[in-house]
């Protein structure tokens, strides 16, 4: 119920974001639209096994910060520099599967933030083999590879403990 609660007024605020304007007509229109909303596309429930952890979201945070920074520098002066001439390669890097394939969200969350990254994309996520296989700009040599492959799983971890997740086998032991 609380779920549903806090999802309604998520859609309020959303729904008053899109008019532009926080009068009370866009309150209450947007109070009667949310749980109608909810109502015709059903969600399913998606619990986590574990809680999302201050420490590793900060420090998540702060990597992303700084790789954002860094990242956009790069891709501005490989385009200056190189320009068309510029190489690029797709790098898979296998999720860690404690046992079991990680859950959908958390793969989703470690695209979202693996894309977000100027100069990277995920491009194909392959559930059997539990790879990601991202686009990476300027590849020059198989040390770059291995360069955006550790940096990608880096940032996977960071998600995965910002996540809370630590397995199935250890999350039983808690």
């Amino acid at each position: 119920m609380t779920d549903r609660i806090l999802l309604t007024g998520w859609l309020v605020v959303v729904w008053v974001l899109l008019w532009g304007a926080l009068t009370p007509a866009v309150i209450l229109s947007g109070v009667l639209v949310a749980p109608l909303c909810l109502a015709a596309c059903r969600l399913p429930a998606v619990r986590l096994r574990s809680r999302p952890r201050l420490g590793g979201s900060l420090r998540a945070l702060g990597r992303l910060a700084v790789e954002l920074a860094t990242s956009t520098a790069q891709v501005v002066w490989t385009v200056l520099r190189r320009g068309p001439a510029t190489r690029s390669a797709i790098v898979g890097v296998r999720l860690p599967a404690h046992g079991e394939p990680l859950p959908d969200l958390l793969v989703a969350m470690a695209a979202n933030r693996l894309s977000v990254v100027p100069g990277t994309l995920v491009v194909d996520i392959d559930r059997p083999s539990n790879t990601l296989y991202i686009y990476v700009l300027d590849v020059r040599s198989e040390e770059d590879v291995e360069e955006a492959r550790r940096g990608a799983e880096r940032a996977v971890h960071d998600v995965l403990a910002a996540a809370g997740y630590a397995g199935p086998e250890r999350e039983e032991s808690r």
